[in-house]
Order: C-alpha cells, then sequence, then structure tokens
C-alpha cells in the first residue's frame, strides 16, 4: 500500500472515531462568546472572575519553543496570542 493511501485510510478512520465519540468534525457553526478586542480589553476581569471564554479567528502563526507551543490568533477586532504545553 502506498503513503498517500495508507494517509487517506488513517485520516477516515480518525473522521469515523469523533463521528463515534459524537463530535463533528466540520461544524456548519461555532458560536464564540467574545471578539479577541473584548478579551484583550477586560483579560484581568476575567481571570478574577474565573469566566469561561470562547473565542475565534485566523491562526496567523504558530511555533515551538521545547515544550511549549505558541500561536498568534486574529480576528477583526484584535490579535491575541496563544500558549499550549506539548505533551512529548
Amino acid at each position: 500500500m502506498d503513503l498517500e493511501h495508507r494517509l487517506i485510510k488513517e485520516r477516515f478512520a480518525k473522521l469515523d472515531k469523533w463521528a463515534e465519540m459524537g463530535v463533528e468534525p466540520y461544524p456548519h457553526r461555532f458560536k464564540r462568546s467574545h471578539a479577541l478586542g473584548d478579551v484583550l480589553a477586560n483579560a484581568d476581569a476575567m481571570v478574577e472572575a474565573a469566566e469561561e471564554v470562547t473565542v475565534a479567528g485566523r491562526m496567523m502563526s504558530k511555533r515551538r519553543h521545547g515544550k511549549l507551543g505558541f500561536a498568534d490568533l486574529a480576528d477583526e477586532s484584535g490579535q491575541l496570542q496563544l500558549l499550549s504545553l506539548i505533551h512529548i
């Protein structure tokens, strides 16, 4: 089996697994609670209140530095840097 065929089979297997878990891999809608500009302007109050925030935007860049991952997310109201711990 060639590499391309194997990768396609793996991708379809992942889609089947997500379907079994009830996850829609290509949702038609995504409801965000705040624009990025709102989060930037009110970040301290949101952290203090432990407010759950759902944002959306375009990932402008992503990079790794050791066990940390960074991404820049942008929408029409601003840009936000995301931080993720990478488990190896």
